[in-house]
């Protein structure tokens, strides 16, 4: 399997949501995409991709976002935070551990932008 990590083109953004309505079922425009993840109030979200480097177009198998926001601790200073969002991997590449090589990158690429906090909100079925 020849997998590559890297992090969402701005070309991508049509292409990326198409895998988000297929795998979920969804018919999710690409303004509400572009509205939740590249003009949000504290900035462009910070969008992780996976995609398998032997189908033809290099097609996109996982997918991991964090969206900043800014919060305000207990003693009223602004934190930047960033919500995890779009954790998708394909069922045909689960167990492949790609969600650790997405978060690796994603965690990285917060710390660069100083984001202090990484939260979220899943349906995962286990830990990862």
């Amino acid at each position: 399997m020849n997998i590559r990590i890297r992090l969402l083109l701005d070309s991508e953004y049509a292409t990326v949501n198409e895998v988000y309505n297929e795998a979920y079922g969804n018919i999710r425009p690409l303004d509400s995409f572009k509205w939740e993840f590249v003009n949000g109030p504290w900035g462009k979200a910070i969008y992780v991709i996976a995609e398998d480097l032997e189908k033809q177009g290099n097609k996109i198998i996982g997918t991991q976002s964090a969206i900043p926001m800014v919060f305000i601790n207990g003693k009223g200073e602004t934190v930047l935070t960033a919500k995890s969002e779009d954790t998708f991997v394909h069922p045909d590449y689960r167990g492949h551990k790609l969600f650790d090589r997405m978060y690796e990158l994603l965690f990285s690429e917060c710390k660069n932008a100083g984001i202090q906090y990484l939260w979220g909100f899943t349906y995962a079925r286990k830990l990862f």
